[in-house]
């Protein structure tokens, strides 16, 4: 049997394009951050709030 019959080229491609999660513990947020939440579609979408000045959008995907 080789590789292709034992692997789902699915999930082996859901691996490779999803990020691994890391902990809280492990993002280094500046002080005084703050989390909030906004709905969408159904879900929540999480999001820190810190320093002043102009807001800024970051994201990823």
């Amino acid at each position: 049997m080789d590789l292709s019959q034992r692997v789902d080229p699915r999930e082996l491609a859901l691996r490779m394009i999803t990020p691994r999660r890391l902990p809280p513990r492990a993002l280094p947020l500046p002080e005084g951050a703050t989390r909030f939440s906004v709905a969408h579609e159904g879900g929540l979408v999480a999001g820190w709030r810190w320093g002043h000045g102009e807001p800024v959008l970051m994201v990823h995907g």
